[in-house]
Protein backbone atom coordinates (compact mmCIF):
# COMPACT_ATOMS: atom_id res chain seq x y z
CA UNK A 1 0.00 0.00 0.00
CA UNK A 2 0.53 3.60 -0.40
CA UNK A 3 0.32 5.00 2.92
CA UNK A 4 -0.26 8.69 3.76
CA UNK A 5 0.25 9.48 7.75
CA UNK A 6 -0.98 12.45 8.77
CA UNK A 7 0.22 14.10 11.99
CA UNK A 8 2.55 16.71 13.68
CA UNK A 9 6.29 15.19 12.81
CA UNK A 10 8.18 14.13 16.06
CA UNK A 11 11.32 16.36 15.14
CA UNK A 12 9.42 19.41 16.26
CA UNK A 13 6.25 18.58 18.15
CA UNK A 14 7.06 15.48 20.56
CA UNK A 15 4.31 14.09 22.00
CA UNK A 16 2.57 10.54 22.27
CA UNK A 17 0.70 10.57 19.20
CA UNK A 18 3.53 11.58 17.32
CA UNK A 19 6.10 8.66 19.03
CA UNK A 20 3.08 6.22 18.22
CA UNK A 21 3.20 7.22 14.30
CA UNK A 22 6.94 7.42 14.29
CA UNK A 23 6.86 3.53 15.60
CA UNK A 24 3.80 2.84 13.02
CA UNK A 25 5.41 4.49 10.11
CA UNK A 26 8.51 2.33 10.50
CA UNK A 27 6.93 -0.82 11.33
CA UNK A 28 5.00 -0.18 8.19
CA UNK A 29 8.19 0.34 5.54
CA UNK A 30 9.24 -2.51 7.32
CA UNK A 31 6.36 -4.40 6.33
CA UNK A 32 6.80 -3.50 2.80
CA UNK A 33 4.28 -0.44 2.25
CA UNK A 34 5.24 2.92 1.56
CA UNK A 35 4.48 5.82 3.71
CA UNK A 36 4.22 9.48 3.27
CA UNK A 37 4.39 11.42 6.33
CA UNK A 38 2.07 14.73 6.13
CA UNK A 39 3.17 17.04 8.98
CA UNK A 40 1.17 20.30 9.66
CA UNK A 41 3.65 22.60 11.32
CA UNK A 42 6.73 21.34 9.47
CA UNK A 43 9.51 18.78 10.34
CA UNK A 44 13.35 18.91 10.85
CA UNK A 45 14.61 15.79 9.73
CA UNK A 46 17.42 15.07 7.66
CA UNK A 47 16.94 11.46 7.03
CA UNK A 48 13.94 8.90 7.34
CA UNK A 49 12.72 5.13 6.39
CA UNK A 50 9.45 7.44 5.24
CA UNK A 51 8.70 10.03 2.71
CA UNK A 52 8.31 13.60 4.92
CA UNK A 53 6.34 16.68 3.44
CA UNK A 54 5.90 19.79 5.43
CA UNK A 55 2.87 21.75 4.74
CA UNK A 56 1.26 24.44 7.07
CA UNK A 57 -1.48 23.96 9.59
CA UNK A 58 -3.85 24.85 7.37
CA UNK A 59 -7.23 21.86 5.54
CA UNK A 60 -6.20 23.12 2.47
CA UNK A 61 -2.36 23.04 2.33
CA UNK A 62 -3.03 19.74 4.30
CA UNK A 63 -5.78 18.28 1.49
CA UNK A 64 -3.29 19.38 -1.50
CA UNK A 65 -0.62 17.29 0.12
CA UNK A 66 -2.89 14.16 0.20
CA UNK A 67 -3.60 14.54 -3.66
CA UNK A 68 -0.29 14.87 -4.35
CA UNK A 69 0.97 11.84 -2.72
CA UNK A 70 -1.76 9.54 -4.11
CA UNK A 71 -2.09 7.08 -1.13
CA UNK A 72 -4.11 4.19 -1.40
CA UNK A 73 -5.36 5.12 1.99
CA UNK A 74 -5.05 8.14 4.52
CA UNK A 75 -4.20 7.48 8.37
CA UNK A 76 -4.95 10.50 10.14
CA UNK A 77 -3.74 10.89 13.81
CA UNK A 78 -3.93 14.46 14.68
CA UNK A 79 -6.82 15.25 16.06
CA UNK A 80 -9.97 16.65 14.77
CA UNK A 81 -9.07 19.67 13.74
CA UNK A 82 -9.23 20.78 10.35
CA UNK A 83 -10.98 17.24 9.52
CA UNK A 84 -14.53 18.61 8.76
CA UNK A 85 -12.86 20.61 5.65
CA UNK A 86 -10.70 17.26 4.63
CA UNK A 87 -13.20 14.82 4.71
CA UNK A 88 -15.39 15.72 2.00
CA UNK A 89 -12.57 16.45 -0.57
CA UNK A 90 -11.26 12.93 0.05
CA UNK A 91 -14.75 11.18 -0.37
CA UNK A 92 -15.32 13.02 -3.82
CA UNK A 93 -11.95 11.29 -4.88
CA UNK A 94 -12.45 7.86 -3.23
CA UNK A 95 -9.46 8.19 -0.68
CA UNK A 96 -10.52 6.35 1.98
CA UNK A 97 -9.58 7.64 5.76
CA UNK A 98 -8.83 6.30 9.02
CA UNK A 99 -8.98 8.65 11.95
CA UNK A 100 -6.68 7.14 14.85
CA UNK A 101 -8.25 9.17 18.54
CA UNK A 102 -5.78 9.50 20.98
CA UNK A 103 -7.53 11.75 23.14
CA UNK A 104 -11.67 11.12 24.16
CA UNK A 105 -12.26 14.86 23.53
CA UNK A 106 -11.45 13.62 19.45
CA UNK A 107 -15.05 11.81 19.75
CA UNK A 108 -17.06 14.16 21.83
CA UNK A 109 -18.78 16.77 20.36
CA UNK A 110 -17.90 20.51 21.60
CA UNK A 111 -15.42 18.69 23.85
CA UNK A 112 -12.22 21.49 23.53
CA UNK A 113 -9.14 21.45 25.51
CA UNK A 114 -8.30 24.07 28.58
CA UNK A 115 -7.05 27.35 26.66
CA UNK A 116 -5.05 28.72 29.18
CA UNK A 117 -5.48 32.50 28.44
CA UNK A 118 -5.59 34.43 31.76
CA UNK A 119 -7.91 37.39 30.89
CA UNK A 120 -11.03 36.16 31.69
CA UNK A 121 -13.11 37.42 28.55
CA UNK A 122 -10.66 36.55 25.95
CA UNK A 123 -10.67 32.74 27.66
CA UNK A 124 -14.81 33.10 26.98
CA UNK A 125 -14.10 34.48 23.81
CA UNK A 126 -11.62 31.37 22.68
CA UNK A 127 -13.67 28.85 24.37
CA UNK A 128 -16.59 29.65 22.14
CA UNK A 129 -14.21 30.05 18.96
CA UNK A 130 -13.31 26.70 20.20
CA UNK A 131 -16.72 25.07 20.96
CA UNK A 132 -17.87 26.23 17.23
CA UNK A 133 -14.96 24.97 15.51
CA UNK A 134 -15.27 21.55 17.05
CA UNK A 135 -18.53 20.97 15.64
CA UNK A 136 -17.21 20.69 12.40
CA UNK A 137 -14.67 18.98 13.42
CA UNK A 138 -16.56 16.30 14.34
CA UNK A 139 -18.90 16.22 11.32
CA UNK A 140 -15.77 15.67 9.87
CA UNK A 141 -15.23 12.70 12.31
CA UNK A 142 -18.56 10.84 11.11
CA UNK A 143 -17.41 11.04 7.50
CA UNK A 144 -14.18 8.74 8.10
CA UNK A 145 -14.44 5.25 6.61
CA UNK A 146 -12.81 3.60 10.08
CA UNK A 147 -11.96 4.60 13.48
CA UNK A 148 -9.21 3.33 15.41
CA UNK A 149 -8.53 4.17 19.88
CA UNK A 150 -6.24 3.22 21.71
CA UNK A 151 -8.68 2.75 24.85
CA UNK A 152 -10.67 0.21 24.76
CA UNK A 153 -13.11 2.00 26.42
CA UNK A 154 -13.50 4.80 23.60
CA UNK A 155 -15.57 2.08 21.63
CA UNK A 156 -18.74 3.03 20.94
CA UNK A 157 -18.68 6.99 21.69
CA UNK A 158 -19.12 7.96 17.99
CA UNK A 159 -21.24 6.18 15.34
CA UNK A 160 -18.15 4.91 13.29
CA UNK A 161 -17.86 1.83 11.36
CA UNK A 162 -15.92 0.19 11.08
CA UNK A 163 -14.18 0.89 14.47
CA UNK A 164 -11.17 -0.84 16.48
CA UNK A 165 -9.31 -0.68 19.85
CA UNK A 166 -5.25 -0.99 18.36
CA UNK A 167 -2.98 -0.36 21.94
CA UNK A 168 -0.40 1.80 21.13
CA UNK A 169 3.20 0.23 21.18
CA UNK A 170 6.07 0.54 23.59
CA UNK A 171 9.08 2.60 22.78
CA UNK A 172 11.91 1.16 24.58
CA UNK A 173 14.94 2.71 23.33
CA UNK A 174 16.72 4.41 26.27
CA UNK A 175 19.59 6.80 27.01
CA UNK A 176 20.29 6.00 30.73
CA UNK A 177 19.74 9.48 32.73
CA UNK A 178 22.15 10.68 35.73
CA UNK A 179 20.63 12.22 38.60
CA UNK A 180 22.70 13.04 42.12
CA UNK A 181 19.56 11.89 44.26
CA UNK A 182 16.59 9.89 43.69
CA UNK A 183 13.72 11.75 42.12
CA UNK A 184 10.31 11.13 40.72
CA UNK A 185 9.62 11.14 37.05
CA UNK A 186 7.18 13.80 35.30
CA UNK A 187 7.24 13.58 31.39
CA UNK A 188 4.62 15.45 29.33
CA UNK A 189 4.25 18.96 27.42
CA UNK A 190 3.35 21.53 30.10
CA UNK A 191 -0.17 23.22 28.88
CA UNK A 192 -3.32 23.20 31.06
CA UNK A 193 -4.69 20.05 30.84
CA UNK A 194 -1.57 18.63 32.02
CA UNK A 195 -1.73 20.24 35.34
CA UNK A 196 2.09 20.15 35.68
CA UNK A 197 1.59 23.15 38.86
CA UNK A 198 0.36 20.22 41.16
CA UNK A 199 3.74 18.85 40.70
CA UNK A 200 4.75 22.09 42.50
CA UNK A 201 2.86 21.14 45.51
CA UNK A 202 3.57 17.47 45.89
CA UNK A 203 7.55 18.37 45.61
CA UNK A 204 6.71 20.91 48.64
CA UNK A 205 4.97 18.00 50.24
CA UNK A 206 8.14 15.75 49.65
CA UNK A 207 10.86 17.85 50.46
CA UNK A 208 12.02 16.37 53.90
CA UNK A 209 12.60 13.04 52.19
CA UNK A 210 15.15 14.29 49.84
CA UNK A 211 14.21 13.25 46.63
CA UNK A 212 13.13 15.25 43.79
CA UNK A 213 10.92 15.83 41.70
CA UNK A 214 12.01 16.01 38.18
CA UNK A 215 10.08 17.54 35.25
CA UNK A 216 10.69 17.09 31.60
CA UNK A 217 8.47 18.30 28.58
CA UNK A 218 8.31 21.32 26.18
CA UNK A 219 6.43 24.32 27.53
CA UNK A 220 3.32 24.89 25.33
CA UNK A 221 1.27 27.03 26.98
CA UNK A 222 2.50 30.86 28.22
CA UNK A 223 1.25 30.71 31.59
CA UNK A 224 3.45 28.08 32.21
CA UNK A 225 7.01 30.25 31.14
CA UNK A 226 7.26 30.73 34.55
CA UNK A 227 8.77 27.13 34.82
CA UNK A 228 11.99 27.82 33.19
CA UNK A 229 12.73 30.16 36.22
CA UNK A 230 14.48 28.17 38.64
CA UNK A 231 14.37 30.76 41.62
CA UNK A 232 10.32 30.67 41.18
CA UNK A 233 10.29 26.65 41.48
CA UNK A 234 11.00 24.81 45.21
CA UNK A 235 14.28 23.66 45.72
CA UNK A 236 13.61 19.57 44.84
CA UNK A 237 11.91 20.54 41.70
CA UNK A 238 13.78 20.72 38.50
CA UNK A 239 12.26 21.50 34.77
CA UNK A 240 14.37 20.14 32.61
CA UNK A 241 12.67 21.70 29.23
CA UNK A 242 12.37 19.51 26.09
CA UNK A 243 14.14 16.47 25.79
CA UNK A 244 14.41 13.33 23.28
CA UNK A 245 12.20 10.51 23.53
CA UNK A 246 15.28 8.40 24.75
CA UNK A 247 16.18 10.73 27.22
CA UNK A 248 12.69 10.86 28.37
CA UNK A 249 12.65 7.14 28.74
CA UNK A 250 16.38 6.83 30.66
CA UNK A 251 14.54 9.93 33.18
CA UNK A 252 11.59 7.73 33.36
CA UNK A 253 13.38 4.35 33.63
CA UNK A 254 15.76 5.68 36.73
CA UNK A 255 13.01 7.12 38.56
CA UNK A 256 11.70 5.97 41.57
CA UNK A 257 8.04 6.85 40.22
CA UNK A 258 6.46 8.09 37.52
CA UNK A 259 4.21 10.71 38.47
CA UNK A 260 1.34 11.78 36.09
CA UNK A 261 -0.69 14.69 36.79
CA UNK A 262 -3.10 15.16 33.18
CA UNK A 263 -6.81 15.21 32.54
CA UNK A 264 -8.30 11.98 30.80
CA UNK A 265 -7.15 11.56 27.17
CA UNK A 266 -6.48 8.49 25.16
CA UNK A 267 -4.17 5.85 26.65
CA UNK A 268 -0.83 8.17 27.67
CA UNK A 269 2.33 7.11 26.20
CA UNK A 270 4.26 7.88 29.60
CA UNK A 271 2.18 4.86 31.21
CA UNK A 272 3.60 2.87 28.88
CA UNK A 273 7.24 3.92 28.51
CA UNK A 274 7.46 4.20 32.71
CA UNK A 275 5.84 0.52 32.75
CA UNK A 276 8.40 -1.36 30.44
CA UNK A 277 10.80 0.18 32.73
CA UNK A 278 9.85 -1.43 35.82
CA UNK A 279 7.93 1.80 37.55
CA UNK A 280 5.12 2.52 39.14
CA UNK A 281 2.35 4.87 38.61
CA UNK A 282 1.23 7.80 41.24
CA UNK A 283 -1.51 9.59 39.05
CA UNK A 284 -3.56 12.32 40.26
CA UNK A 285 -6.79 11.54 39.06
CA UNK A 286 -6.44 9.59 35.34
CA UNK A 287 -5.99 5.52 35.23
CA UNK A 288 -6.48 4.56 30.95
CA UNK A 289 -9.11 1.49 31.23
CA UNK A 290 -8.91 1.53 35.03
CA UNK A 291 -5.60 -0.18 34.24
CA UNK A 292 -3.42 0.93 37.41
CA UNK A 293 -6.06 -0.15 39.85
CA UNK A 294 -7.04 -3.27 38.21
CA UNK A 295 -3.56 -4.47 37.49
CA UNK A 296 -2.15 -2.81 40.90
CA UNK A 297 0.89 -0.82 38.80
CA UNK A 298 0.64 2.08 41.27
CA UNK A 299 -2.15 4.13 42.77
CA UNK A 300 -4.89 5.98 41.28
CA UNK A 301 -5.81 9.41 43.87
CA UNK A 302 -8.91 10.52 42.64
CA UNK A 303 -7.65 13.96 42.06
CA UNK A 304 -6.83 14.63 45.72
CA UNK A 305 -3.68 16.87 45.64
CA UNK A 306 -2.86 15.63 49.20
CA UNK A 307 -3.69 12.02 48.40
CA UNK A 308 -1.37 12.40 45.47
CA UNK A 309 1.67 13.75 48.12
CA UNK A 310 0.59 10.99 50.51
CA UNK A 311 0.59 8.16 48.00
CA UNK A 312 3.76 9.65 46.50
CA UNK A 313 5.42 9.74 49.89
CA UNK A 314 4.14 6.13 50.56
CA UNK A 315 5.85 4.18 47.34
CA UNK A 316 8.80 6.46 48.01
CA UNK A 317 9.14 5.00 51.81
CA UNK A 318 8.09 1.22 51.01
CA UNK A 319 10.58 -0.02 48.95
CA UNK A 320 9.01 -3.44 49.27
CA UNK A 321 5.96 -2.26 48.16
CA UNK A 322 7.11 0.02 45.11
CA UNK A 323 9.30 -2.81 43.72
CA UNK A 324 6.55 -4.89 43.43
CA UNK A 325 4.18 -2.84 41.48
CA UNK A 326 6.91 -2.36 39.14
CA UNK A 327 7.65 -5.87 38.58
CA UNK A 328 3.82 -6.22 37.67
CA UNK A 329 3.99 -3.22 35.45
CA UNK A 330 6.71 -4.29 33.39
CA UNK A 331 5.37 -7.75 33.39
CA UNK A 332 1.76 -6.01 32.28
CA UNK A 333 3.55 -3.36 29.77
CA UNK A 334 5.98 -5.86 27.99
CA UNK A 335 2.84 -8.30 27.35
CA UNK A 336 0.57 -5.55 26.14
CA UNK A 337 2.21 -2.72 24.19
CA UNK A 338 3.88 -4.84 21.27
CA UNK A 339 4.22 -2.54 18.03
CA UNK A 340 4.58 -5.76 15.71
CA UNK A 341 0.97 -6.50 17.08
CA UNK A 342 -0.48 -3.56 16.91
CA UNK A 343 0.79 -2.71 13.15
CA UNK A 344 -0.28 -5.80 12.00
CA UNK A 345 -3.75 -5.28 13.33
CA UNK A 346 -3.46 -1.61 11.90
CA UNK A 347 -2.52 -3.43 8.36
CA UNK A 348 -5.39 -5.56 7.71
CA UNK A 349 -7.67 -2.90 8.85
CA UNK A 350 -6.13 -0.49 5.73
CA UNK A 351 -5.32 -3.22 3.48
CA UNK A 352 -9.55 -4.58 3.63
CA UNK A 353 -10.35 -0.81 2.88
CA UNK A 354 -8.08 -0.57 0.15
CA UNK A 355 -9.29 -3.98 -1.20
CA UNK A 356 -12.90 -2.84 -0.61
CA UNK A 357 -11.83 0.36 -3.11
CA UNK A 358 -10.54 -1.77 -5.61
CA UNK A 359 -13.44 -3.86 -5.76
CA UNK A 360 -16.17 -1.91 -6.04
CA UNK A 361 -14.34 2.23 -6.57
CA UNK A 362 -16.26 3.43 -3.28
CA UNK A 363 -14.54 4.02 -0.03
CA UNK A 364 -17.91 4.31 1.48
CA UNK A 365 -19.03 0.81 0.76
CA UNK A 366 -15.69 -1.27 1.78
CA UNK A 367 -16.24 -4.41 3.38
CA UNK A 368 -15.95 -3.83 7.14
CA UNK A 369 -13.75 -6.01 8.71
CA UNK A 370 -14.57 -9.05 10.91
CA UNK A 371 -12.63 -7.55 13.73
CA UNK A 372 -14.58 -3.84 13.62
CA UNK A 373 -15.25 -3.91 17.55
CA UNK A 374 -12.20 -6.66 18.81
CA UNK A 375 -11.09 -5.90 22.25
CA UNK A 376 -8.51 -8.53 22.27
CA UNK A 377 -6.00 -7.08 19.27
CA UNK A 378 -3.10 -7.88 21.16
Amino acid sequence: MRVALVNRHPSVALGGSETQCGLIAEELVRRGHTVVWIAPGGADVARAPYEVVSVTDRARAITDAIDAAAPDVVYWRCGTRHLGRVTPRLRRRGTPIVFASSHVKDLRRFAVAPSGVSDPVRRILASLRDRARSVLDHRGLLRVDALVVNNETHLGLVDVRPQLFIPNGAQRASRPFRWPRPYVAWVANLKPAKRPEACVALAEAIADLDVDVVMAGRIVTESYEWFADAARLPGNLHFLGPVEQVDANGILAGARCHVHTCRPEGFSNVFIQAWCAGVPSVSLGFDPEGTIERERLGVVCDDDPARFASEVRSLLTDAARRDAAGARAARYALGRFDVERSVAALEDLLLELVDGVAADGSASTASTPTASTSKETP
